[in-house]
C-alpha cells in the first residue's frame, strides 16, 4: 500500500507569568500586596493526516484536524505588612471561553537534498500548502517555502525563500 496514515491526539498546557505590586492598607496599617499571575493556555487537538508518495523525492499530503483552546488564569495575592505576611490568598479568575476550530490541509512536497552529519548539505526541497479553517476562526493558510543547498567544500550555501500568509476574516 502506497498511502501512508497517521492519527495525532495533543494535549499542550503553554504556561506565562508575571508578577506586580501594589500599595495597600491592610487592618489600618500600610501594607504591600504582591501578585503572582499564571495564565495557561491549552491546545486540544484530534488530527488525522495521510501521504502518498508519487516517487522517492514527491509527496502529496493530505489532513484534517480539530482543536479548542481552553484558557485559565490564576492570580496569587500575598499582603506585607512590615516585612511579614499578614495575609495571602490564590483566586481563578473568570478566563475566556474556550475557541473551537477545524483545519484541513492539502501540500505537494518535494525533497532531493542530501544530508550530512548536521543536516543538508546539497540539493533543493521545498513545499506548496494550502490550510482553510473553520469554525470559531475563519481563515486560509497559504505557504510556499522553497530551499536550495549548494555544497562548496567544506561549506554548504543555504538560499530559502518562504511566504507564508493568512487571508479571510479572522487573519
Amino acid at each position: 500500500h502506497r498511502w501512508n496514515w497517521g492519527l495525532g491526539i495533543e494535549h499542550i498546557p503553554y504556561l506565562t507569568g508575571y508578577t506586580g505590586l501594589a500599595d495597600t492598607t491592610f487592618q489600618g496599617l500600610p501594607a504591600v500586596n504582591y501578585y503572582q499571575i499564571l495564565q495557561r493556555i491549552y491546545i486540544d487537538q484530534l488530527s488525522l493526516n495521510t501521504q502518498y508518495p508519487f516517487s522517492t523525492t514527491r509527496r502529496l499530503e493530505l489532513g484534517v484536524s480539530g482543536t479548542r483552546l481552553g484558557y485559565d488564569e490564576q492570580v496569587d495575592r500575598i499582603t506585607v505588612v512590615g516585612g511579614s505576611v499578614a495575609d495571602e490568598a490564590l483566586s481563578n479568575v473568570p478566563s475566556l471561553p474556550s475557541t473551537f476550530y477545524t483545519q484541513a490541509d492539502i501540500a505537494f512536497v518535494s525533497d532531493n537534498s542530501n544530508f550530512a552529519y548536521v543536516g543538508p548539505v546539497s540539493g533543493e526541497r521545498w513545499r506548496v500548502e494550502y490550510t482553510p479553517t473553520f469554525g470559531q476562526l475563519n481563515f486560509q493558510g497559504l505557504l510556499g517555502d522553497y530551499r536550495r543547498y549548494f555544497f562548496m567544500q567544506p561549506f554548504t550555501l543555504a538560499v530559502r525563500g518562504l511566504h507564508y500568509g493568512r487571508y479571510g476574516r479572522d487573519d
